[in-house]
């Protein structure tokens, strides 16, 4: 949903602030301990995949600690709002085909979906495909991988992007 415009002075004084005291990722003492962290936050990873995950999601720093590899600025607040309004105006300036797909147990895609306008904000877009994919939550590429990629692979097939 949209945020109201006088939350603006407060976000960006938020992100003004977070810029001076710039965030940093946890390290870890064990690829171990990095799989379990993936476990923490998504349930449905089995021990094998997320061992898996860990050893392509993080590596040996000099001090011998595992870092993530990954980019700490994404924790930094947006400074802007959402405007609803904007997104449509993005969104409806689109010409490339779009394939749209949501983790049908993601909490975040139920939340947009729950929207009275939502599914009119995507169709906005003048050529969207969506699917939804069951038993994935937000990290659907972890929870359902094969699905998401005959999705994808099938998605460019029928545009003639990818050879069958």
């Amino acid at each position: 949903p949209g945020e109201p415009a006088s939350k603006a002075p407060a976000r960006l004084a938020k992100w003004l602030h977070e810029l001076r005291e710039p965030p940093t990722l946890k390290s870890y003492a064990s690829l171990e301990e990095v799989a379990q962290r993936l476990q923490k936050t998504n349930s449905r990873l089995s021990d094998m995949r997320a061992r898996f995950l860990a050893a392509h999601w993080a590596r040996a720093g000099k001090d011998g600690r595992f870092e993530i590899l990954g980019d700490p600025a994404h924790k930094i607040v947006n400074p802007y709002l959402y405007r609803p309004e904007e997104a449509v105006a993005i969104w409806s300036a689109i010409t490339a085909p779009v394939l749209w797909i949501m983790a049908r147990e993601s909490e975040y895609a139920r939340r947009m979906d729950a929207l009275a306008d939502f599914g009119t904000r995507v169709a906005s877009i003048s050529s969207v495909t969506r699917h939804w994919i069951d038993g994935a939550g937000h990290m659907m590429h972890h929870d359902q991988p094969a699905l998401l990629a005959r999705l994808i692979e099938q998605f460019f097939i029928e545009r003639g992007g990818l050879a069958a």
